[in-house]
């Protein structure tokens, strides 16, 4: 019997400690274990239901102890699990009965919630912070950390990203200490929400996949693991399992009676029916709805209704989304009205809605700091860009068409170093990614520039909207003008299989006649290839034409953006040339290379344990830089490895390191996870105000490298890299297959 009464305290103990300071907990008789015969007490039923998740037992066991046995931790329990059941009148009602007695600050943390709900950003704030203050008086991590983590979900529904990420800290911290695993789960699973929402889908899938195993056995709370993942899998066009996360939330919704559970996996699931087609099922999921009736509602209604061509209707519950939209929902709702609008032959209109779409999204990155980032990077920011751009193409209003690509390409630097993980790190990095995006937003150009920039080069920017591939053609002289190539998904098919095998002659053939104008004619000047997302990734000197490369009939050089042929950099001149490589005496005919360059420069090459970070980042402005080193692309970005350490992207940046010419003899340093080119190693030096970089697509071989560097510094490379780099693509290409030299591009405004 001492065993069972002992066993069945700790078990209530456990349950109740997440919800009640310690000075809450209540005895417990030995009546309340079942091996004794007798039948568990209302009270204890209703500590471990609420424990479980189990919210609709938990409400009809907590009311009954509250009424026939009185004790004041109970109106907590039940205020707590009527919040989970949606009836935010009656959790309001009992929570406010509690504040004052001794159960103020659990009190408190219920209605800052609700407060939150609502709207009430500083009531709920207010209260929570009451409630924390006394909890760390009290000594309670348990519940203190129930309360930063409700605090750091108030700071998220507002995506104020460094509050939300240090109440997290907080959270956790006190989750620690109380060696509290669900408040733990349910901290990775916040984490995770930000990692995701900033486009970093890798960080966000390893923190789901933590708070699921710490969350195990507990459905209530792994329903919401269910929906995040499901949709972390929408977001990357995975619906099918998507649509299996969702049906697995809203069983287990259904089971656990979490009202907001059940209407999330709902609706997601009717946006998915949306995605595939399936707009009878959409209807379905949304029937007998109870509500809330808000943004998410009402959108994904006038999107089915739309789907069902009922437009009128469509466009009157997107009015009516639009009215209850947050700042964060209204660039998206805009967006999908205006859709609706162009269906319905209004084009005047939905040029409008496109424009205040992308209105608001540029508002937003123009007042974005590091406490309130949006998730630029997910493609589906892109949408008002690509419509628009769509309807000026389709109406031939070419001149507006081309404002609407300069915006469409000018990506923000921050988009890419999130994508790469950068965000990853402690949170004190926030400020060393923050100055590094300051420092980008100012390297891009301005728009008032870009005809000037633009006059006397031949620009060609293959770009993919809505589905279709088009290509803006600039010649030297003369006008824009877009040529439509129908299909992008065969060609990016392709693009992909050309880039793993730069060798195929038909391929280089079929993609050459596509992604090239045929008026585009051989002749010494460069020809600017403007590139993004999966068209970056093609080894373009070796597309064909007319039996012969493309490098041999023009120079080539690849720009991230349109506005960055405006961009200005105040750079002292320079005249010292660095050349280092081999920093951890793996890459022999690196060293080699590196010293037969330095001779011919006449300087001396840095090598092994020489070749460090430190010396590099001090070197002040240079006229060229060699790097002959290994380089890599993971989980935490692009990097260089030096003999003391690797040398990130955003660690380039922040050292604002520049060279009239830098060459990244080194596998993928211009490859990047990012869907644009903004990321990548090599941009990373052109950001920071440098002329030309030469890099690689991929990996490259010790021996191959060293055949086109020979020839590389043959060249004039220092006055003329453009044509230094084609030089010697030609010279290797006529003994040496593609694969040897087609994937080293250079990024250069460069028209000589």
């Amino acid at each position: 019997m001492e065993g069972c009464f002992a066993h069945a305290h700790a078990r209530v103990r456990v349950g109740l400690s997440k919800l009640l300071s310690r000075g809450a907990l209540f005895a417990i008789t030995l009546s309340a274990c079942p091996m004794d015969g007798h039948l568990e007490s209302a009270s204890s039923r209703c500590a471990r239901a609420v424990d479980r998740g189990q919210w609709r037992e938990a409400r009809d066991a907590c009311h009954e102890s509250h009424v026939t046995q009185g004790n004041p931790a109970d109106v907590i329990l039940l205020a707590r699990a009527e919040l989970q059941l949606g009836n935010s009148a009656e959790a309001e009602r009992l929570a406010t009965g509690a504040l004052e007695g001794r159960l103020r600050p659990q009190a408190l943390a219920v209605l800052g919630v609700l407060r939150d709900r609502s709207g009430d950003r500083e009531g709920a704030r207010t209260a929570l912070s009451e409630a924390i203050t006394t909890f760390e008086a009290q000594g309670d991590n348990r519940e203190l950390a129930r309360a930063w983590f409700a605090l750091a979900g108030s700071f998220w529904r507002e995506r104020r990203l460094t509050e939300t990420l240090g109440a997290l800290d907080e959270a956790l911290a006190a989750a620690e200490m109380a060696a509290d695993r669900r408040l733990l789960g349910l901290t990775a699973l916040m984490r995770g929400d930000v990692m995701r929402s900033v486009g970093d889908a890798r960080s966000a899938e390893r923190e789901y996949e933590l708070a699921a195993s710490l969350l195990e056995g507990k459905p209530a709370d792994l329903v919401y693991v269910d929906l995040k993942q499901g949709i972390l899998r929408q977001e990357a066009d995975m619906v099918h399992l998507s649509d299996l996360a969702f049906q697995r939330a809203l069983s287990r919704a259904e089971q656990t009676g979490s009202h907001e559970a059940i209407t999330a996996a709902r609706q997601n699931l009717a946006y998915n029916a949306h995605l595939t087609g399936d707009t009878q099922a959409g209807f379905a999921y949304l029937a007998d709805w109870k509500g809330p009736f808000d943004f998410s509602y009402h959108a994904v209604l006038a999107m089915l209704e739309a789907d069902a061509g009922r437009l009128e209707d469509a466009l009157a519950s997107m009015n009516r989304a639009l009215e209850l939209s947050r700042s964060n929902d209204a660039w998206w709702g805009e967006y999908e009205r205006a859709r609706i609008l162009e269906r319905l032959g209004n084009d005047r209109a939905a040029e409008q809605g496109y424009e205040r779409s992308i209105a608001i999204v540029e508002e937003m990155r123009a007042a974005m700091e590091q406490s309130e980032l949006q998730a630029w990077m997910i493609p589906r920011r892109r949408q008002p860009y690509e419509a628009l751009l769509s309807l000026f193409v389709r109406q031939g209003r070419t001149a507006q068409a081309v404002r609407v690509l300069d915006a469409f390409t000018a990506r923000s630097f921050m988009d890419a170093l999130i994508a790469n993980g950068s965000l990853v790190g402690p949170p004190g990095d926030a400020h060393d990614i923050a100055s590094s995006w300051r420092r980008l937003e100012g390297a891009v150009g301005a728009t008032d520039d870009l005809g000037q920039a633009l006059a006397g080069r031949e620009v060609v920017v293959p770009v993919e909207i809505l589905g279709t591939l088009y290509l803006a053609h600039k010649p030297a002289q003369g006008d824009v003008r877009f040529l439509e190539r129908g299909d992008a998904a065969p060609v990016r098919e392709l693009a992909k299989r050309f880039a793993a095998d730069p060798d195929h002659q038909e391929l280089a053939t079929e993609l050459g006649s596509i992604l090239i104008p045929e008026d585009v004619e051989a002749g010494p000047s460069p020809l600017h290839l403007v590139v993004s997302g999966w068209l970056a990734a093609i080894p373009y000197a070796a597309l064909r034409r007319s039996d012969s490369f493309l490098v041999q009939q023009r120079p080539l050089a690849i720009m991230p953006s349109l506005r960055a042929f405006a961009a200005e950099h105040d750079r002292s001149p320079a005249s010292r040339r660095l050349v280092m490589a081999d920093a951890d005496g793996t890459l022999p005919a690196a060293r080699v290379e590196a010293g037969e360059i330095a001779r011919a420069l006449g300087t001396t090459a840095v090598v092994s344990d020489a070749a460090t970070r430190s010396l590099v980042e001090t070197a002040g402005p240079l006229e060229l830089l060699h790097l002959g080193v290994h380089a890599g692309l993971d989980g935490g970005g692009a990097w260089l490895s030096m003999a003391d350490g690797r040398w990130s992207t955003d660690a380039i940046l922040d050292s604002g390191l520049a060279a009239d010419v830098v060459v990244l003899a080194a596998c993928s340093s211009a490859a990047t996870r990012h869907e644009e080119v903004w990321g990548s190693l090599a941009t990373a030096f052109l950001a920071n105000g440098s002329g030309s970089v030469i890099a690689s697509l991929g990996s490259i071989d010790d021996d191959d490298t060293r055949s086109v560097m020979r020839a590389l510094y043959q060249g004039d490379l220092v006055r003329q890299p453009v044509r230094a780099l084609a030089e010697a693509q030609r010279s290797v290409a006529e003994r040496l297959p593609p694969h040897v030299w087609a994937k080293f591009i250079i990024f250069s405004v460069s028209n000589e």
